[in-house]
């Protein structure tokens, strides 16, 4: 079996999953033991504690993979009410985030109808209001 460049031995089968990336994800992780416990040795089953092993590994990626995403979408809310710069393609888009939308997991900064992933920003500026007075206002900055 072939999952995202791995192989196991003793499969005829090639599984496809649906993840474009060249990492093992959970469910690569998931079909990788199923096919383990599928081939295994019957005279020598694997061991209680290499399959507890396994399955707590597994757990765990789950859970990483859970809270990247979340924390992903509390840096796009955090982003809302910002003016953000981002390139899509050759285009370079500029605006105020006015809400984020959740599109297959990933979230995206709405701007306007054109959504941007955070992968794509690469200028964020600080909002003049949050900013306080500058001396340009005509304080001096010290009370005066």
């Amino acid at each position: 079996m072939t999952v995202n460049g791995i192989v196991a031995a003793g499969t005829n089968n090639t599984y496809q999953t649906s993840t474009k990336k060249d990492i093992v994800g959970k469910d690569d992780f998931l079909l990788l033991l199923v096919t383990q416990l599928k081939n295994q040795d019957p005279l020598e089953p694997m061991k209680d504690r290499e399959f507890m092993a396994q399955m707590a590994q597994f757990s765990s990626l789950e859970q990483l993979q859970n809270l990247g995403q979340q924390l992903s979408i509390n840096q796009a809310l955090t982003l809302i009410g910002t003016e953000v710069t981002a390139l899509s393609g050759d285009a370079e888009i500029r605006g105020i985030v006015e809400r984020v939308r959740i599109s297959e997991g990933e979230p995206l900064l709405m701007i306007g109808e054109q959504g941007i992933k955070l992968t794509q920003l690469v200028q964020v500026a600080l909002n003049s209001s949050e900013a306080g007075p500058s001396p340009a206002d005509g304080e001096s900055g010290n009370g005066q």
